[in-house]
């Protein structure tokens, strides 16, 4: 069966631009001022709360789980899932850079944390991201039918346009 998640990916490659600025961020530890720094940190911070943690969710709670009911991929689901739970874990360290940012706290070390938590972040996500697509709906694409990947993706579609309605 041809590729179906052709949207998914689209989706993915919009995000990649995103990741692109947490390496141009990182690059710009310690060369930027601290205003512009902010302002860049603050650029990247939004991104990742209202675009990748929304497209997180909405995978966790529709693709994996369905992921996980193919024969032999209960297991991928989980490792992807946990690299999820990392990626959570990397923002919040984020959200509490920014606030060293603002204030006199931030120095060398902050900063080479700082450095660290964008590079790590940004090769997380791009591993992540061609697992996702190499593997999970590679996988996806060869055991569902047409009418259930249809209706797989009309569930992602429902799920995101919920969560967007809530906020």
């Amino acid at each position: 069966m041809a590729d179906q998640w052709v949207s998914f990916r689209e989706e993915h490659s919009e995000l990649r631009a995103g990741l692109d600025r947490l390496r141009s961020v990182g690059d710009g530890v310690g060369r930027l001022n601290d205003v512009d720094l902010r302002n860049e940190l603050e650029d990247v911070y939004r991104f990742l709360s209202h675009r990748l943690l929304p497209h997180i969710a909405v995978e966790e709670e529709v693709l994996y789980p369905a992921i996980a009911r193919l024969d032999g991929y209960r297991t991928a689901a989980r490792i992807m899932s946990r690299d999820h739970a990392e990626v959570a874990e990397v923002v919040r360290e984020l959200a509490d850079m920014r606030l060293k940012l603002e204030g006199a706290t931030f120095g060398a070390a902050e900063a080479t944390e700082l450095r660290r938590l964008l590079y790590g972040l940004y090769q997380l996500l791009k591993t992540h991201m061609t697992k996702e697509e190499e593997i999970c709906l590679t996988a996806l694409d060869q055991a569902l039918s047409e009418d259930q990947v249809r209706a797989l993706d009309e569930e992602i579609r429902l799920f995101d346009a919920a969560e967007q309605a809530a906020e």
